[in-house]
């Protein structure tokens, strides 16, 4: 099939994208936001979306940055997923989101997928929804009335919904540089690399007082879900009582795991030490 007609509008700057959303809005037009479109073109095309207007947003390249402040990283809406996985400073300072990254699609998908696009989406399947809920990562919204900052538990309203506004755009999202010394996993399961997770577990935990923060794919419309455990990020070792009833490591590894000097282990309990 081919895309329903539509007209399309390509604005230079963000003022110019945010003033063309509200003035069709204004006229009760259907506008859809085009950032890298491996998400919404097929939907065009197999006519599951429908809009009367198409604003891309690929001229607009103050919307296409990765910068560290401080104990934040923030990357602009119309940053490729490429750029992402290429970066040093998303490697080494939030490895998380950076192996995160590395199981979207395949490097083609990378290659013209948007970091901000894919969050806009709000594919409950998706990479980057999971690693923005464990997180705990903000959402830089722009609108006719200014900016507003949404945090991750509120910014998946439901499947396929983000709270943004018909009038508004996701310009810059912005991620916890992870601390020296925390570990950190990120694991999928899907019938091929590159297919959306059958399920994923990915969790984070702290160097200091021996948090884990563990989440399972969260349903949108529960806008997430979180267990928080005392127990060592570097798993529980397989005592006779076994993972999930009550286990815990020994003294020594216990240890060891909380200043992140464990090797990995091949197993569903592993996390990576953040260097330092």
């Amino acid at each position: 099939m081919k895309p329903a007609p539509f007209d399309y509008y390509s604005p230079d700057t963000l003022e110019e994208a945010v003033a063309l959303l509200a003035k069709l809005e204004n006229e009760d037009l259907d506008a859809k936001i085009l950032a890298g479109g491996q998400s919404l073109m097929p939907m065009l095309s197999l006519r599951l979306a429908r809009p009367d207007a198409l604003v891309d947003l690929r001229k607009i390249g103050a919307l296409d940055y990765i910068r560290e402040d401080g104990d934040t990283i923030a990357i602009g809406a119309m940053t490729s997923k490429s750029a992402a996985e290429d970066s040093d400073v998303i490697r080494t300072r939030q490895p998380l989101f950076h192996e995160a990254t590395l199981l979207v699609g395949h490097r083609q998908i990378r290659n013209r997928g948007t970091v901000g696009g894919s969050f806009a989406h709000a594919e409950p399947t998706a990479e980057y929804g999971a690693a923005a809920m464990v997180l705990g990562m903000d959402m830089k919204v722009v609108g006719p009335n200014g900016e507003r900052i949404v945090p991750a538990k509120d910014f998946y309203v439901t499947y396929l919904t983000a709270d943004i506004d018909s009038t508004e755009i996701l310009t810059e999202v912005r991620l916890p540089v992870l601390k020296k010394g925390t570990g950190w996993s990120f694991q999928e399961m899907s019938r091929r690399q590159g297919d959306h997770a059958l399920a994923r577990r990915r969790g984070v935990q702290g160097r200091v007082h021996r948090r884990f923060r563990c989440e399972c794919q969260p349903d949108p419309a529960c806008r997430g879900r979180s267990i928080h455990h005392r127990e060592s990020c570097y798993g529980r070792q397989r005592s006779r009582s076994g993972p999930g009833r009550g286990g815990r490591p020994g003294r020594t590894h216990e240890r060891r795991a909380r200043h992140g000097t464990v090797p990995p282990r091949p197993n569903r309990h592993t996390c990576r030490p953040v260097p330092g």
